[in-house]
């Protein structure tokens, strides 16, 4: 699914003629005040694909080929509006405006709508669309009947599962904390539909130099500018595990080697880190490193974006984070190094997750990492702390 990062690159393909109309890709000249962009998203919906606002058809109706920029002013919003009130459940879409360099008022809109682990989605605008479910087939939207709209159910029904428990499962397939309660992170990406790609790059389809540049890529995604509990010894730490599946494995300062990272196939990515350990001021004290905890998050966020986009995967994405263990455990940040600590958190472990495009964990992993770990850390740290302000460089 090919999405247009600016209007150059979309003006580029619509000169050269190899934009054709199909199931993943449409074209509309403007916005009317119809339902008819409310039926095109949900129709996409089923297997994902984007709508491009501004461009016009060959004469044969199956290409687009013509540029015909709109006023942008508010339009974003508009298509925001018309789909979360026009279709039930609303689905998740993102609506990029695509500005002219020397016009930027006017420019193209792509509205990008990702294969929905909720379809089929139904149209509930008043008229004859109302209550219809669509799909797309080819360049045509089409209206699914009884059985299509079964089927759609009955996989919505096998994406359904409960991701905090996958979390926890992944933990558990990672070094467990040792005996001197060490804090560990535990990350897990996981895209929703699932791709139909598998992971193949590098000499003879091992993927291990696409996965050392997720970790670069990863590494340049934070400010932070020292290594992170060993996070870029993953450069070259990857090794096949299975036919299915690569494994990043570290070697701790006691001389144990542990599972830092594993990647399969489908673009699944687990990441473990440590990012908390007894005191050395006060060994009966463990404290965890809000920044580390930031900074790691930010840096997980990044390759799985990566993994996903080297598979061509477009859709949502299942990520979670898990800190444990929590329990009597100090922050860092109100006890900087030689003063005691107060106030220790008072759950076992802290487990968020979020459902997000997979291009925003590349794009923007800060942004997913405020809300995996934003509340954990101002719960340990206070709120008056905020680990993506304070100086990095410690």
């Amino acid at each position: 699914m090919w999405i247009p990062r600016c209007a150059d690159e979309l003006l580029a393909r619509l000169g050269a003629g190899d934009l054709h109309e199909s199931a993943l890709l449409d074209g509309k000249r403007e916005l009317t005040g119809g339902p008819e962009v409310v039926v095109d998203v949900c129709a996409m919906t089923v297997n994902g694909g984007v709508l491009l606002v501004g461009v016009g058809e060959d004469e044969a109706g199956t290409r687009l080929v013509t540029p015909m920029p709109i006023e942008l002013a508010g339009q974003r919003e508009r298509v925001e509006q018309k789909v979360s009130t026009g279709i039930s459940e609303p689905p998740v879409i993102e609506v990029r405006a695509l500005p002219l360099r020397e016009e930027p008022q006017r420019g193209f809109l792509a509205i990008v709508v990702p294969p929905s682990p909720r379809a089929p989605h139904q149209v509930v605008v008043k008229g004859k669309y109302e209550g219809r479910f669509y799909t797309r087939d080819g360049s045509t939207n089409r209206i699914l009947d009884q059985a299509g709209v079964e089927a759609l159910y009955a996989k919505r029904a096998r994406w359904e599962r409960d991701f905090e428990a996958d979390v926890r499962a992944h933990a558990h397939a990672t070094v467990a904390p040792d005996a001197n309660n060490a804090v560990e992170l535990t990350f897990y990406a996981d895209p929703v539909t699932g791709s139909s790609r598998t992971l193949t790059a590098g000499p003879a389809g091992d993927p291990t130099q696409m996965l050392a540049s997720a970790v670069r890529q990863a590494i340049r995604a934070s400010p932070a500018d020292h290594d992170f509990l060993g996070f870029s010894s993953l450069l070259a730490a990857w090794r096949r595990s299975s036919a299915d599946s690569w494994t990043a494995r570290l070697v701790d300062a006691d001389g144990s080697a542990r599972t830092a990272a594993t990647v399969d196939r489908g673009g699944a990515v687990a990441l473990a880190a440590r990012v908390g350990a007894r005191d050395e001021y006060d060994p009966q004290v463990t404290v965890i490193n809000e920044l580390a905890v930031a900074a790691t998050t930010t840096r997980a966020c990044a390759p799985a974006g990566q993994v996903l986009g080297h598979l061509g995967y477009r859709g949502l994405v299942d990520v979670g984070v898990l800190v444990r263990p929590l329990l009597n455990v100090y922050s860092r940040a109100r006890a900087p190094y030689g003063q005691r600590p107060t106030e220790p958190y008072g759950a076992h472990d802290y487990l968020r997750h979020t459902r997000q495009l997979a291009h925003v964990l590349l794009e923007r992993p800060a942004d997913v990492t405020h809300g995996l770990v934003g509340e954990l850390i101002a719960t340990t740290a206070g709120w008056h702390y905020d680990a993506f302000v304070e100086p990095w460089r410690r």
